[in-house]
């Protein structure tokens, strides 16, 4: 379990989460334990709590601070974006962000476009959306919401609407414009292009009427704990970024109070960690003090993302490069000790069947002890262990690779990818699409096997035989299901579809192919 993010820490309880995983246990810690060590990567194998892949983990500088350990987690496990991604966009839709949204160049939705575009990248195409507005009225009444009569907005089921007061007269309206849902994209697309519109016809939604400071952290917290946006899929890379322009309000009051908003960050970002969840900030945001003076806007933010592995990007405007770089580095951070991997097209495809293609450029942080490929229908949770996705190893190391699949019917289609195991965990390459070839079977009946010479001839076909092209000796023979006749002998026909009987007999090998034609025993 993760440190809890603010409040009270000890040496002692940090001893007992790395111990026992749990930050509350009642032991006794061992007595050699000391600050140093706890905060200390020890190569040479002496008491250490830290796991180098895990958010905010102790740096191991000399000061050897307490606060190295909010919101730190041994147990945390990376999850590359190349494995599949869920990704929630936050976006501040009160009054002050028109500026953002009319900026067409580089504007709000263009630069979300770059996220999402970047997202379907790095996913490898196996990724879900999920878009959260976030506003604030005064009173309860959501009729004062400017885009209430939307249809967009109304046709929204009540589950996708969350209203809180934070103060006497002032609610924080979430609105779950999107849900997660496979490879969503142009949904969310579609979805992003009505909002801030002129009007609210035709599904367009105006934006919000709301200003200044904006609950964020209520919409952060029905995500993480009520599944607002959907349920996030286990073992896959899950992120949350908000877009705002302004200052965090806190659930339960009016303005930014420093020490509500430090606390806030804290349990909000330790929840965050313990779901291996990314919280990232973006906008043309201002560094302003608190107004109990104890911390800044830019502080605040910085803790939510340096807690969670997440980002932030202040910049002043808002740039579509940044935006892409911004993801890169999210994914590329994450992905540093997970071996290179590389996922090829197909070949040697046939009508049963095709080869696998991999290629592993590097081990990342640790040796590469097993690779090979995953295999499915769909390319939704290609991974190993989920459901109907076939596994395949092959062998350990860097370099080419290759597996062979047999056996499958014609004219299928099925997603692969090639997949690395070290000890940071398992990466993966690129989805790749392959289609067995079509073919256009001449369907006989036949009858059979017998012993040469001992078989009765115009008698009724029990059989079916699928071939192509001309039978004749080198035929590869199928029954009605696209399996090889494998009982090797000698058989009636091939006959009409019709019934009337030939004078052919003809003999099948072990292997379904046609090895003998004789005419005219019957």
């Amino acid at each position: 379990m993760a440190v809890p993010g603010s409040g009270e820490i000890s040496i002692s309880k940090i001893a007992k989460e790395f111990i026992h995983d749990d930050y509350n246990n009642s032991s006794s810690p061992p007595s050699e334990i000391s600050l140093q060590k706890l905060s200390t990567h020890a190569a040479d194998g002496t008491f250490d709590a830290t796991n180098l892949e895990s958010p905010s983990h102790p740096d191991g500088n000399a000061s050897h601070g307490m606060s190295e350990f909010y919101s730190y987690d041994h147990d945390y496990v990376p999850i590359p974006c190349n494995k599949a991604m869920d990704v929630v966009l936050v976006i501040d839709y009160t009054g002050s962000m028109t500026d953002e949204f009319n900026t067409s160049n580089s504007g709000l939705k263009a630069q979300v476009t770059n996220i999402t575009n970047k997202v379907v990248e790095r996913s490898g195409g196996d990724y879900r959306l999920a878009m959260v507005i976030v506003d604030a009225i005064n009173g309860s009444n959501t009729n004062q919401l400017t885009y209430s009569t939307s249809s967009t907005y109304s046709g929204l089921p009540s589950a996708n609407k969350h209203q809180q007061q934070i103060v006497s007269g002032r609610n924080v309206h979430s609105t779950a414009i999107v849900k997660f849902a496979n490879a969503n994209n142009t949904d969310f697309a579609a979805k992003l292009n009505l909002l801030a519109a002129s009007d609210n016809n035709n599904g367009n939604m105006t934006i919000g009427s709301g200003q200044s400071t904006i609950g964020w952290e209520v919409a952060l917290n029905q995500i993480l704990s009520n599944n607002f946006a959907g349920t996030f899929r286990s073992n896959v890379n899950r992120m949350i970024i908000f877009v705002t322009d302004t200052n965090p309000e806190g659930t339960s009051s009016s303005g930014f109070n420093g020490a509500e908003e430090t606390t806030l960050m804290g349990s909000l970002s330790n929840t965050a960690v313990a779901n291996n969840t990314s919280i990232s900030i973006i906008g043309p945001i201002g560094n302003n003090n608190s107004s109990d003076g104890t911390t800044s806007t830019h502080t605040i933010y910085n803790g939510y993302a340096n807690n969670t592995g997440g980002l932030t990007n202040f910049a002043t405007p808002l740039n579509s490069t940044g935006i892409t770089t911004f993801i890169q580095n999210i994914c590329n951070t994450v992905e540093a000790n997970f071996a290179t991997v590389s996922t090829s097209n197909a070949t040697s495809v046939t009508s049963s069947g095709f080869t696998m293609n991999g290629s592993i450029s590097s081990q990342g942080g640790s040796t590469v002890t097993s690779r090979g490929f995953v295999r499915a229908i769909s390319n939704n949770n290609l991974f190993i262990g989920s459901f109907g996705v076939t596994n395949t190893t092959v062998g350990s190391g860097t370099g080419n690779f290759t597996s062979s699949v047999t056996g499958l019917p014609s004219g299928n289609s099925y997603y692969y990818k090639a997949y690395a195991t070290n000890s940071t965990g398992t990466s993966y390459g690129e989805s790749k699409l392959v289609t067995t070839s079509s073919v256009t079977y001449t369907t006989r009946y036949v009858d059979g096997p017998h012993a040469k010479n001992f078989f009765a001839c115009y008698q009724t076909p029990t059989d079916i035989i699928k071939f192509t092209g001309i039978f004749q000796n080198g035929t590869t023979v199928y029954d009605n299901n696209l399996n090889l006749i494998t009982a090797a002998g000698w058989y009636n026909g091939p006959v009409t579809s019709s019934g009337a009987s030939t004078t052919n007999v003809f003999y099948i090998n072990s292997s379904g192919v046609v090895s003998n034609i004789t005419l005219g025993l019957c």
